[in-house]
């Protein structure tokens, strides 16, 4: 299934996750709601975003955007947490009341141009940092994706002010899939299923599982599931497509689900269409 995404304007979906049986998003352009999908029976409709939980983060001196890039939501808590590539920072959204307030978890970030003291070897480029956010059980802990230059892993131990001091970082360099032209290996979400690791990679047009070493010092990609031949199909191609455009993932018993940010170009064939485009697969053997 492919169906276009209307909503606010200039919706730019991002993140995506499950929630009490609703597909939620993110929009990096708008800084006061979590949306929900709603979907029509007729067949090609398009799917609409509709303000699921609205909240108003705590203001942040000097940021004007937050660059909301992830969502997760923690049903034995009942919050959500999104994560702002601006800020390389983590809102805590209570699911029913939208009280919000921020992490503070004092990691290198765009407002701050990427410094940091001392120097990290992660999240030095701006536009290039977090951008997808999971929680791994036993022992729990939340997982943050640098998108690239260097891309990798953040594994914090717990969610608390000052918290980078405890986190650990994981290059990951090498890609499983090849990728064209001048595109660099890069993440644009993660989601955990069955107990496992994957990412979105959006240059990659994959999936890919990510898997820990034995030791726990390192991981890699294992394998990957390409939707590269679905995004280029002259019915969903956009004109724009110097680099991948997949920005959300979200997985459930039967399917996985993947939006498609695509900046406002337009679809191969009409000029006047700008939306993006939200897939479901049948979930791959990738998944099993």
């Amino acid at each position: 299934m492919a169906v276009p995404v209307e909503g606010p304007p200039r919706v730019e979906p991002s993140g995506l996750c499950f929630a009490e049986g609703m597909l939620l998003a993110v929009s990096d352009k708008h800084d006061t709601a979590i949306y929900r999908f709603e979907f029509s029976e007729s067949v090609g409709a398009p799917a609409r975003m509709v303000p699921h939980r609205e909240f108003r983060a705590p203001p942040r001196k000097g940021v004007r955007r937050f660059d909301f890039e992830a969502v997760h939501y923690v049903p034995k808590e009942k919050k959500f947490y999104l994560a702002s590539e601006m800020l390389s920072d983590l809102l805590r959204v209570d699911s029913e009341s939208g009280a919000a307030e921020w992490i503070g978890l004092g990691l290198p970030s765009a407002a701050a141009g990427a410094r940091q003291n001392p120097p990290l070897p992660y999240l030095r480029k701006p536009n290039a940092g977090i951008e997808g956010l999971a929680e791994l059980e036993h022992p729990s802990r939340f997982v943050l994706a640098a998108e690239r230059e260097p891309r990798g892993l953040l594994v914090l131990p717990q969610l608390e002010a000052g918290n980078y001091a405890k986190a650990r970082w994981f290059p990951i360099e090498h890609s499983v899939v090849k990728l064209s032209g001048t595109r660099l290996a890069d993440y644009s979400d993660l989601e955990v299923y069955n107990g496992k690791l994957f990412a979105l990679s959006r240059n990659a047009e994959a999936i890919v599982e990510l898997t820990p070493s034995k030791t726990g010092k390192s991981w890699r990609e294992t394998r990957a599931w390409s939707f590269s031949h679905t995004v280029r199909d002259p019915r969903f191609a956009y004109m724009h497509s110097a680099f991948g455009m997949a920005e959300g993932l979200a997985i459930e018993r039967d399917a996985i689900w993947i939006v498609l940010d695509n900046n406002r170009s337009w679809r191969v064939g009409s000029e006047r269409d700008r939306r993006p485009l939200l897939f479901r697969f049948a979930r791959p053997l990738l998944l099993e």
